[in-house]
């Protein structure tokens, strides 16, 4: 993870195709603060500007070791499709990274940082 001292707000998605559809629906850059959590994993923004190309570490929430980093922008949707399937089945491999200390809120937690402005 290339951002140590980020803080993460973290919203439940309860369907592949819904996370899917946000790295590569009509919006597909998002605050530099956002993540998302789908069945034990965190999609946290790692991003180094809402500009630029979306990153994101992909971190099991149990022991918070960050998996894969995965440039959202620059893959395709069959290849999202087939890590979110690894995921599910517990096939990814890995870990390739550290534990990650960075703060997970929640929307009422986390309110407005200066990455959502």
């Amino acid at each position: 993870m290339f951002h140590r001292n980020r803080r993460f707000v973290v919203a439940d998605i309860a369907r592949a195709g819904d996370l899917l559809q946000k790295f590569k629906g009509p919006i597909q850059t998002w605050t530099l603060c956002t993540g998302w959590r789908y069945k034990g994993w965190l999609w946290l923004n790692d991003s180094l500007s809402e500009n630029g190309a979306q990153e994101y570490a992909v971190v099991k929430e149990s022991d918070m070791v960050q998996w894969e980093s995965i440039t959202v922008s620059w893959a395709s949707e069959e290849f999202l499709r087939a890590v979110i399937q690894q995921l599910d089945f517990g096939r990814l491999e890995g870990p390739f990274y550290s534990h990650i200390t960075n703060p997970i809120e929640t929307p009422e937690q986390h309110g407005r940082c200066h990455l959502c402005m």
